[in-house]
């Protein structure tokens, strides 16, 4: 899952926003490092003190989702949407964090529906940004079976970051993973994973 997001400032002010933030930023760093069992009590303490933050709330959904508190992170998701008319700018995320989820409940059909909205709304964010939604697009097109669309959507993904990095290996390898089902194409996903391999080796020593 590509949708933590680092917070600079919050519309609280004060010591309560400057601790929230300091909160959410300590368990990205944790989550990220794949440590989620402990990054979700760090954000529940965040969310207590900002209760209306999408983005501390967004945050937590997916840190649930890491650590398989489904049905928590299923009630912070639905009540993220009821927020959206207030927050349209937000959509993006809620989608994806919602894709993640119809993703784990194999929900394939409901993923990709949730995925392409999130491709649609990403259109104006940075390069980043937008290669994290074609990226979950190609797995929800994986999951429902749909290996050319996966493809096209990893390769887009690839293309929009570029930089050698865990990143892009995991991009490649999931291209590899959709070429290995489309005629013709087995010595591109050979070749895909070879790339993706050498990226993980030479980013695990670094």
């Amino acid at each position: 899952m590509d949708f933590l997001l680092l917070l600079f400032a919050l519309g609280l002010g004060g010591v309560q926003g400057g601790e929230a933030v300091a909160l959410n930023n300590t368990a990205v760093a944790l989550a990220e490092r794949g440590e989620a069992v402990r990054a979700l009590p760090v954000l529940r303490r965040a969310f207590y003190l900002a209760p209306e933050s999408l983005e501390i709330a967004g945050n937590l959904a997916n840190v649930q989702l890491r650590a398989g508190d489904v049905g928590d992170a299923a009630g912070v998701i639905a009540w993220i949407f009821t927020r959206l008319d207030e927050r349209p700018d937000y959509r993006v995320w809620a989608h994806a964090a919602r894709a993640e989820l119809r993703l784990i409940r194999r929900d394939a059909a409901g993923a990709l529906a949730d995925a392409e909205l999130a491709v649609e709304f990403a259109a104006p964010l940075n390069d980043f940004s937008r290669a994290a939604m074609w990226n979950l697009r190609g797995r929800a097109a994986l999951a429902g079976l749909r290996w050319e669309d996966a493809a096209r959507d990893f390769r887009v993904a690839a293309e929009l970051y570029p930089e050698p990095s865990v990143r892009l290996a995991g991009y490649l390898e999931n291209l590899a993973a959709a070429l290995r089902h489309v005629k013709g194409k087995g010595r591109e996903a050979s070749r895909m994973k070879r790339r993706a391999r050498a990226m993980y080796r030479r980013f695990a020593t670094n």
